[in-house]
């Protein structure tokens, strides 16, 4: 009884958070962004126990908390009267908490993994729900299960987990290449359970959603995030002193929502360009992602 799955990290350029008490699954947010070919791989072993157990691995370390793996897993055994020993390994290949969707590709890839570990009682959808309510529950995503179970750049027309929401898929992206500098971190949930924020984000993410909605190509994507992003208040001065660079050599970069990284969209044989100038601005901890766009989204492997 094991599996392995996979789901691709994911920059958010902009946003609309919106929050429905009565139902996770209804919540999320509105948005725009795009899927990288680097995330989460999970391996989930599970065997039938006399008790209920679960042991959490990060890149080969034992991790104690990990709210949304473990909130998958209780969401999961809350509907059966079955009992398991549960060992997940997640394989992470992005920094965590700077706004590449790690939480949500980590809630995914279990998801899918242990749903198939176990029998596959839930249909592909049905599991990325469980995956999308537990990020919800924990506040540390709105909108990244959706994107990521779909990949390519995208278009979330309308909140929800998949199967309630909308998403529309912009497939321009075969000759882009994602470059990010990831800064450090910034507190999802701090973000999201912040009154003053959610509205001045909504003020600014649903003009720009129904824009994009209407002008569907990834110079707009990048257009519409910098603006968002400038009118957001969450730029930090790490941030801006890259930002102004790269204005100067007229890339259009903005902030990954949300995390204390810059990135871009660029043809494939401009990429070395944008990675010299962020070289100059790499701290010690920082690091530097190029990728291709994954368009395959989630998916077992």
């Amino acid at each position: 009884m094991e599996a392995k799955a996979f789901s691709p990290a994911h920059i958010t350029g902009f946003f609309v958070p919106h929050y429905d008490p009565q139902d996770p699954a209804r919540s999320g947010s509105r948005g725009a962004g795009y899927s990288i070919t680097k995330g989460v791989t999970t391996h989930v072993h599970a065997e039938p126990s006399p008790k209920d157990s679960v042991e959490i691995r990060v890149n080969g370390s034992p991790e104690t908390r990990a709210p949304v793996s473990h909130e998958v897993i209780r969401l999961f055994l809350a509907g059966t009267t079955e009992k398991f020993a549960i060992q997940v390994e997640h394989r992470v290949e992005v920094p965590i908490g700077a706004g590449f969707g790690a939480s949500a590709a980590a809630a995914l890839s279990l998801a899918l993994a242990f749903n198939h570990a176990v029998g596959n009682s839930l249909s592909k959808e049905e599991a990325a729900r469980i995956a999308h309510t537990a990020e919800v529950i924990c506040g540390t995503g709105l909108g990244g299960v959706s994107a990521e179970y779909v990949g390519g750049l995208e278009a979330r027309t309308k909140p929800g987990a998949p199967g309630v929401g909308d998403i529309r898929r912009i497939d321009e992206c075969e000759r882009y290449i994602s470059a990010a500098l990831s800064l450090g971190a910034i507190p999802t949930e701090q973000v999201l359970r912040s009154n003053p924020l959610r509205r001045r984000l909504a003020e600014s993410g649903d003009t720009l959603v129904d824009r994009f909605i209407r002008e569907p190509s990834p110079d707009a994507f990048l257009r519409f995030s910098r603006r968002f992003a400038d009118e957001s208040g969450l730029l930090t001065t790490r941030l801006r002193r890259v930002l102004a660079e790269t204005d100067r050599t007229m890339f259009t970069c903005s902030m990954a929502m949300i995390g204390e990284t810059a990135f871009t969209l660029v043809p494939r044989e401009e990429a070395q360009d944008v990675v010299k100038m962020f070289r100059d601005h790499v701290p010690e901890k920082g690091q530097i992602l190029v990728t291709d766009v994954d368009a395959k989204g989630a998916r077992l492997l």
